[in-house]
């Protein structure tokens, strides 16, 4: 905030402070959204696997819909050059992820609860995590 002296006639001076508002470009936070793990105990079927799956593009399609966001979309051919078998955070980090959203999904009944962590890329700390 820049303060910014006014004076009035027959009053005392008076500071009054404005916020500042910067116009132009600001640069997408980049995230990556992990392939969606199954962490129940049950058998689960194809029908399942296709919630689970439908779960993860709806949450990569939000991010990659918001101007704020840029998602960064899991490329094969890393994977297949390094032979990866999971893409950890460094590798989501030499991908060019800021942050990595990593989910986990487990049935109840006829439920489906999706629980979720978001992982900063740069010293592997959970930043935010919910249900």
């Amino acid at each position: 905030m820049s303060p910014v002296v006014i004076f009035a006639q027959g009053e005392s001076v008076k500071t009054i402070e404005f916020d500042t508002l910067r116009v132009g470009y600001v640069e997408p936070t980049r995230i990556g959204v992990d392939e969606i793990k199954y962490v129940g105990t049950d058998y689960i079927d194809r029908e399942d696997s296709s919630l689970m799956r439908y779960v993860m593009d709806v949450v990569s399609n939000d991010i990659d819909f918001y101007a704020d966001f840029d998602l960064v979309p899991i490329d094969s051919f890393f994977i297949k050059t390094y032979e990866i078998v999971e893409l950890d955070l460094a590798g989501w980090k030499r991908l060019g992820a800021d942050y990595v959203l990593k989910l986990e999904a487990e049935f109840l009944g006829s439920n489906m609860r999706v629980a979720w962590k978001l992982f900063y890329t740069f010293d592997n700390r959970i930043v935010e995590y919910g249900r």
